[in-house]
């Protein structure tokens, strides 16, 4: 008889909690509520909401919190009102986004380090993984990269893509952010998961040279690879960019990796008609006999493009079987950079 009735006493608290969690939690119509007087900055309404009793984990349609609300648009004093009636400091809206996440990406200093002084965990992460300090990162938001540091967040940490708060910011280019992350301990050779892209690697296909600089400076990989086969060097070159290719090569690059097609960068260099990226490349050490995974050399190459500033510094290089050249005349299968090229019939050229 005592275990029946313990029995239904733990259902009736099952089904009170159960009653509460969905009053908790389902949206509110958005009229008059606490969360639209939140967003109207309205305090006499919003004092009027927890002086008389208003959920103050109510949610609208994205499952947005008033917490959110107040963290993302600076309310520091209702911020802390909410807070003190018990508002959830952990709650996810729909995109697994928390009230600390909202104050980092808007950049919100003050309530971003009320919630870090309430407990708001700063490595939490949204449905994609992302962290406050990615989002923070991403935006250039130096400020609340700084508190979110200073709050030990994990500047490793990476989302389902791979990307770390590091990444975040070095697609946007931001230098100051960069150095922040960099000087508490960012990894600065960390790899996309799909790409292989590291901070270098990005920051080169960007075009963010004064980044790149100074990532070389903190033991950037200059030899790292993605997943298609490029290196910094190859991007470099692609880029007509001389000075970062004589920083890269300063900084250690291997002037003879091979990409997928087997081709180095004087190859490209050839093909793309760099012939001051070639110079440079050949004073570093390029091998001018060397061939890639059809048998081409950078000499063909030039020739099949007519490239003869190219074609005279392989001459001055010691390339002396020139006049006997076979090469192939042939079409890109497509017109992607580093793509492979296709080719039909051979032509001895003179």
């Amino acid at each position: 008889m005592k275990l029946l009735r313990l029995a239904a006493a733990a259902i009736c608290i099952v089904i009170s909690f159960s009653g509460w969690l969905q009053a908790a939690t389902k949206p509110v119509p958005q009229k008059d509520s606490l969360i639209e007087a939140i967003k109207q900055n309205q305090q006499e309404k919003i004092n009027h909401h927890l002086t008389n009793g208003t959920n103050v984990n109510e949610r609208d349609k994205d499952r947005n919190t008033p917490l959110m609300w107040a963290a993302e648009s600076g309310r520091l004093e209702t911020l802390q009102q909410l807070l003190n009636r018990g508002a959830y400091i952990s709650a996810q809206n729909i995109e697994g986004k928390t009230a600390l996440m909202w104050a980092a990406e808007s950049n919100q200093l003050a309530t971003l380090k009320a919630l870090i002084d309430a407990g708001a965990g700063p490595d939490a992460k949204n449905n994609s993984d992302e962290t406050a300090l990615m989002m923070a990162s991403h935006k250039g938001h130096i400020t609340a990269v700084h508190a979110l540091i200073e709050a030990k967040s994990d500047v490793n940490a990476y989302d389902k893509l791979g990307w770390t708060p590091l990444i975040w910011a070095t697609s946007n280019g931001n230098l100051t952010v960069i150095k922040a992350l960099v000087d508490a301990g960012a990894d600065v050779n960390m790899k996309v998961h799909y790409s292989g892209n590291t901070p270098l690697i990005e920051s080169l296909h960007k075009g963010y040279i004064e980044v790149a600089h100074f990532l070389i400076t903190k033991s950037a990989d200059v030899n790292a690879t993605t997943t298609a086969g490029w290196t910094p060097l190859k991007i470099a070159t692609f880029e007509n960019n001389i000075d970062m290719v004589r920083a890269l090569v300063a900084g250690g690059a291997n002037v003879n990796g091979k990409d997928k097609q087997g081709r180095i960068p004087l190859m490209w260099a050839s093909i793309k008609g760099f012939p001051d990226i070639a110079r440079v490349l050949i004073q570093a050490g390029a091998d001018v006999s060397a061939k890639d995974n059809f048998g081409f050399t950078a000499w063909q190459f030039a020739m099949e493009g007519k490239q003869m500033g190219i074609l005279q510094i392989l001459r001055e290089a010691g390339v002396k079987d020139y006049k006997n050249i076979v090469i192939a005349r042939g079409t890109r299968k497509n017109s992607s950079p580093g793509s492979s090229w296709g080719w039909s019939g051979f032509t001895s050229v003179r």
